[in-house]
């Protein structure tokens, strides 16, 4: 995992258009923190993993629920 985003993190740093793309790996590569140090690699595949893992299960429990009620109804 940690190579695989280090890699998309070195592309889209490589990419000319990057100050103005607007995906979620571009704008966590851009921000800063209150102090205005620049996010590390390790946070960004952090947040990664988690929204990873949150649209995963998020979804999986709204199909769950879609499926009981259609088969309710």
């Amino acid at each position: 995992y940690d190579a695989m985003v280090d890699k998309l993190i070195d592309a889209k740093c490589a990419d000319p258009d990057f100050g103005q793309q607007t995906d979620v790996l571009a704008l966590m590569l851009r921000s800063t923190y209150e102090d205005g140090s620049l996010m590390s690699r390790n946070d960004i595949r952090d947040e990664l993993l988690t929204l990873l893992g949150a649209g995963h299960e998020t979804t999986s429990a709204t199909l769950g629920w879609a499926f009981e009620r259609i088969s309710r109804h």
